[in-house]
């Protein structure tokens, strides 16, 4: 800094948004869930069913038909609620 000017800067990788990519390395994946609640509270079931469907695909975990269909349903209840 010089004054109110930036002279230079030393990008940090991992710091997106809110730094939940940071947050996220040092906890187990099922501490994960509420800091993507925090992402965006209008959508947040759509932030953490990314995670899970994440989760679940590198665990290799099959979910029941039931499950998604009702995950679809609370995502778009969740986009519905939204102001």
């Amino acid at each position: 800094m010089n004054g109110e000017k930036i002279v230079s800067a030393e990008p940090t990788i991992g710091y997106i948004h809110r730094a939940f990519e940071k947050l996220a390395e040092h906890r187990p994946y099922n501490q994960i869930t509420p800091i993507t609640d925090r992402l965006n509270y209008c959508s947040s079931p759509i932030n953490n069913m990314g995670w899970h469907m994440t989760v679940e695909k590198l665990a290799k975990i099959e979910v029941p038909k039931r499950a998604q269909y009702m995950r679809v349903i609370i995502m778009e209840l969740a986009l519905w609620t939204a102001p």
